[in-house]
């Protein structure tokens, strides 16, 4: 027999990790409502067992309780006639209660310890032989607490949080140049992670921030279209610290398999003359923070007394 995780939102997926781990190997997400879940599993063998999990409302059980359906009915608050009510498949590992399936998020209610969803009554009248339903209640009728409990991300800090590699090079050594910062696997491929450091951290003045982002928007325009280089080029952006840049490139390689690209880059922005490529508002989210003299200023420094005459000690990180 085939089993199915049934969730309505993406968001509800952590709820699989959680507390069904061992069934993450097929899981549909249908969408909220009727029309959602009929289309979502049409197609679905009758046999198929089903295992929904996800957020449900409460008039009083605690936020945050898990719950297993042990009833499931459609809810139609504005009538007196009774829905057929559906029996589900029980565990016992959770407390059990009754769900009642509404076509709007429920805001009131005169029914007492039971749960409010969306999907589960529409899952069940489709005639599925086992179905079991995990409920978490998110909120005691209250839109704005399920928002909170069911949307809002929250952070997982591991115990202890070993420095990424940037964070080892001794910066109180570091001089300008142009350093392998890292290499990362990504499929078959290998990114390397180029330092292009324009200035000596702490010891001297940083880039402004209108110069390193003019220094972006050339160095970007210019490296994606070099013809030998465009199809390896995949990013180029500032450091937080506004003392250089991150090239990524495609290939495992060293410092001075790129001098030559840098070269022809920074020369081209020492060069430049005309309007900044995509210096518009349609184009940049801050296009008006722009230094087009002070970038060719810098760019012109790091060319000549650093790329053109590199040595060793500017091509790779210090030894600490």
């Amino acid at each position: 027999m085939e089993r199915v995780v049934v969730i309505a939102e993406e968001n509800e997926r952590k709820l699989v990790e959680q507390y069904l781990p061992e069934c993450r190997d097929r899981v549909i997400v249908t969408g909220v409502g009727a029309f959602n879940i009929i289309q979502s599993l049409k197609n679905l063998s009758p046999d198929t067992e089903i295992i929904n999990i996800g957020y449900a409302g409460s008039t009083n059980f605690e936020v945050g309780s898990v719950m297993e359906v042990s009833e499931s009915k459609l809810n139609h608050p504005s009538v007196t006639y009774e829905e057929p009510m559906y029996r589900l498949e029980v565990t016992g590992k959770y407390p059990q209660a009754i769900c009642y399936t509404n076509t709007d998020f429920v805001l009131q209610s005169r029914y007492n310890d039971c749960l409010f969803d969306m999907e589960l009554a529409f899952i069940m009248v489709m005639g599925f032989g086992k179905v079991r339903s995990i409920k978490i209640v998110s909120d005691n009728l209250s839109l704005h607490t399920y928002r909170e409990t069911a949307s809002e991300p929250k952070a997982v800090m591991p115990e202890k949080m070993t420095k990424i590699p940037s964070f080892t090079v001794n910066h109180e050594k570091l001089l300008r140049g142009i350093y392998v910062s890292r290499k990362d696997k990504v499929g078959e491929d290998t990114l390397t992670t180029f330092d292009i450091r324009m200035k000596e951290p702490n010891r001297e003045p940083a880039l402004s921030p209108a110069v390193s982002h003019t220094i972006e928007h050339l160095a970007a325009t210019y490296l994606r279209n070099e013809p030998t280089w465009k199809d390896w080029i995949v990013y180029w952006g500032p450091m937080g610290c506004l003392t250089g840049h991150y090239l990524i490139v495609k290939g495992d390689l060293e410092s001075r398999q790129v001098l030559e690209l840098m070269k022809n880059t920074f020369a081209f922005i020492a060069d430049y003359e005309g309007e900044v490529p995509g210096a518009t508002p349609h184009d940049c989210g801050n296009w008006s923070m722009m230094d087009l003299e002070g970038a060719r200023r810098e760019a012109r420094k790091y060319l000549t007394e650093v790329i053109v005459q590199a040595k060793a000690r500017n091509l790779e990180y210090p030894k600490d």
